[in-house]
C-alpha cells in the first residue's frame, strides 16, 4: 500500500521493520532491494538481492532479485552485467517485462542495436502498449540514478516516446 501511495519513508521503514523481525526471510530482502532501487540506491539494492538469492538459491521466485539486480547494475551504468542479469530473469520468469526494460537499454548502450530492437520486439508481443511515457507512468524511475542513460537506451532501442 505504501508503494501505491508513493509513501516511501512508510515503506522504507516497515521493510527494515521486517527485516529486522526475520533476516532470513527472502521475500523481504528482495522487497527491500527493490525499494533500494526505486530510491536510486542501486549498491544498496544489489547487496539485498543478493542476499536473497544466498537465502535461497532454488525458489522458483528468483527471477525477483536477479532483476533487481540488472535494474540496478543499469542505474550504475554496468550495462553488461545489467543485461547478464535481465537475460537470467527473464529466463526464470519469461513475463517479466521490467527485466525486458532493462535488458533492450542495456544492449543499445552497449551498442549492440540488433539485440535491443530484437528484445524490443519480444517486448512488444508481451505488452503492445509498451512507452517511455508509459513505463515512466508504471515504473517509479524518476529517483533512479542514471535514468537520462536508461530513457536514452530506450530510445536507441526503438521504443516510442
Amino acid at each position: 500500500r505504501c508503494l501505491v501511495e508513493n509513501d516511501l519513508e512508510a515503506a522504507t521503514a516497515l521493510i527494515d521493520r521486517s527485516l529486522a523481525l526475520n533476516a532470513n526471510s527472502t521475500r523481504a530482502w528482495s522487497s527491500s532491494g527493490s525499494l533500494r532501487c526505486i530510491l536510486g540506491e542501486p549498491d544498496a539494492a544489489i547487496e539485498h538481492a543478493e542476499r536473497a538469492i544466498r537465502l535461497s538459491p532454488l525458489d522458483p521466485s528468483m527471477w525477483v532479485p536477479h532483476g533487481i539486480i540488472a535494474d540496478a547494475r543499469l542505474q550504475l551504468g554496468d550495462y553488461d552485467q545489467a543485461a547478464s542479469f535481465a537475460r537470467k530473469s527473464i529466463r526464470l520468469h519469461n513475463y517479466n517485462l521490467r527485466a525486458y526494460h532493462v535488458l533492450a537499454a542495456s544492449y543499445a548502450q552497449l551498442g549492440e542495436l540488433d539485440a535491443a530492437r530484437e528484445t524490443v520486439r519480444q517486448l512488444l508481443e508481451l505488452d503492445p502498449e509498451t512507452t517511455i511515457s508509459r513505463i515512466r507512468q508504471i515504473f517509479p524511475v524518476a529517483r533512479y540514478k542514471n535514468l537520462d542513460s536508461f530513457l536514452e537506451g530506450l530510445r536507441k532501442a526503438g521504443i516510442a516516446e
